[in-house]
């Protein structure tokens, strides 16, 4: 069997919900195309081009938009079948929405130019409790008023998160791969703003025991369905046997 490597995306895919697990990385069912992902593929994607190579930020925004939403309408044509926030903007008035969100990144770093851009999404593979770790890190900056390294992450949701957990884990990363980074931060793109940078712990020593504990579960098969209001916007719902999705049969065990 091969072995599975964990991120911060999959930790948590497995502890909120064992049947959406099990269909996402177990039997990769198709997923739902989402306005959310398209809106926040679109602004990662723009803002990784122009903190790159400068330009046009909001050209970049329109060229991803496209070709985002070109590959989500081939897994489904019909744009009433996707996912959306309750109260959420979709088609036209969501890539208003996310152009903005560009035009006001494209300013938040020329207004902090003493941040020095030292790692655009930077990919890192690691050891947690023995388990090959990865991780896709949006931002680290230094400071150049203080010469402390700052690590961000960039959000498009209408949330802020409720954790700095994803901070912790990053600094973690960087540590293995020998930069180490003390301080963390937000970048929220829905208002332009970065949350108060919170210090961090390299060895952030509770990632090991969520990587033991999901090891364990996953080895075991102990994928726990925790239903509820996340399963209205789920976005591998309908193959679901738990909530009795339309199509759960094709993927019931």
């Amino acid at each position: 069997m091969e072995q599975t490597t964990w991120s911060h995306t999959r930790l948590e895919a497995l502890f909120e919900c064992g049947e959406r697990y099990r269909l996402v990385y177990r039997r990769k069912a198709p997923r739902r195309p989402a306005w959310w992902f398209v809106a926040g593929a679109t602004f990662h994607t723009a803002a990784q081009t122009f903190d790159l190579l400068g330009g046009d930020i909001v050209g970049h925004a329109e060229k991803a938009w496209d070709s985002i939403m070109a590959e989500a309408a081939q897994r489904e044509p019909d744009h009433a079948q996707w996912l959306s926030a309750a109260r959420g903007a979709t088609g036209e008035t969501l890539r208003q929405q996310v152009l903005e969100w560009c035009r006001t990144y494209e300013q938040w770093r020329q207004q902090n130019g003493h941040l020095r851009c030292v790692h655009i999404e930077h990919k890192i593979e690691f050891t947690v409790a023995g388990k090959p770790f990865i991780c896709y890190i949006d931002r680290t900056f230094v400071d150049t008023k203080t010469g402390e390294p700052l690590l961000v992450d960039l959000k498009t949701g209408s949330r802020k998160p409720e954790s700095v957990e994803q901070l912790q884990i990053y600094a973690r990363a960087l540590a293995a791969a020998g930069f180490h980074c003390g301080w963390g931060a937000f970048y929220l793109a829905r208002t332009g703003e970065l949350t108060t940078p919170v210090r961090l712990d390299e060895n952030y020593a509770t990632l090991d025991v969520k990587v033991k504990a999901a090891q364990l579960l996953d080895d075991a098969n102990l994928l726990v369905p925790h239903p509820g209001r996340r399963c209205a916007t789920c976005d591998v719902a309908q193959f679901c046997t738990v909530i009795g999705g339309a199509q759960a049969d094709q993927y019931r065990e």
